[in-house]
């Protein structure tokens, strides 16, 4: 899979606005996709930046404003794609799903950043769509990773339904999950 041919199709992507599909919660909340280049800074941190989802990632450092314009600034050229979700009633910025190229392959990420959209089935049903997405746009990935926390039992569980295999335990911390699309 060619890192240029990833970044045409990403910009292509963005150019056309082409997004994942847009779903219900659960409670039959719709929530649509935007391209986190088309989002509010300051609203993106909000919900990224809260203390349950740095709980739960890796760096747990707060992005700070200047650091996320700068991320904003160079976006077209990192192997990545970044949405975030949108309660579309209110326009309401409710978590995001991303795609990135790290080490381990091709990870999928995902988090609820208001917890008053938590446990909704949002993260499940978005996870579906943006892997649907990637399979759809680009034919030439076969697999993707998720990385998470060995005690984030709720995250494996999620994983496991939509057709993760944990692969390997990384460290005392992380387990790396699996899945073929």
């Amino acid at each position: 899979f060619q890192m240029e041919n990833f970044l045409l199709k990403k910009e292509k992507l963005i150019f056309l606005n082409k997004k994942p599909l847009s779903f219900n919660s659960k409670d039959e909340l719709l929530i649509s996709f935007d391209w986190i280049t088309n989002c509010f800074p300051e609203d993106v941190l909000k919900i990224r930046n809260a203390e349950h989802v740095l709980k739960s990632l890796s760096n747990q450092e707060k992005i700070s404003l200047e650091n996320h314009l700068n991320f904003l600034s160079n976006y077209k050229n990192s192997h990545r794609i970044d949405f975030i979700l949108k309660y579309k009633k209110d326009n309401l910025y409710v978590g995001g799903v991303s795609l990135v190229k790290t080490l381990l392959g091709w990870e999928i990420g995902k988090y609820i950043g208001d917890k008053n959209f938590e446990k909704r089935g949002i993260a499940l049903r978005a996870s579906k769509s943006l892997i649907t997405f990637i399979s759809e746009e680009f034919d030439s990935l076969s697999e993707i990773h998720a990385k998470t926390k060995i005690k984030n039992i709720a995250n494996i569980k999620l994983n496991e339904k939509i057709g993760f295999k944990t692969e390997k335990i990384l460290d005392h911390e992380f387990l790396l999950m699996k899945k073929t699309i």
